[in-house]
């Protein structure tokens, strides 16, 4: 694939400052993928002495509630009314 550029003479030394920055920027960026994939990987978790207590907590997979609020739920959690007019107005 060949490209060519027609730029103007003034344009010049701009165009190549611009190419060998973004040149220098994928190179760097190439090395330090290369420096993170040659870095052994850390423990996700600390080692604990053997016997030593471990806590954490689970949590109930949520599940679906029977839509016995054909309106849909409030934040706090309640059903909402029905939609319509307003008593007393």
């Amino acid at each position: 694939m060949n490209i060519t550029l027609t730029i103007q003479e003034a344009d010049y030394g701009f165009v190549v400052e611009a190419i060998k920055l973004r040149t220098t920027s994928m190179l760097e960026s190439f090395n330090s993928q290369v420096a993170r994939q040659k870095q052994p990987a850390i423990a996700a978790a600390p080692v604990k002495a053997e016997g030593a207590p471990v806590s954490f907590t689970v949590s109930a997979p949520k599940t679906k509630r029977k839509n016995n609020a054909p309106y849909g739920y409030k934040k706090d959690g309640t059903p909402k009314k029905k939609p319509g007019p307003v008593a007393g107005f």
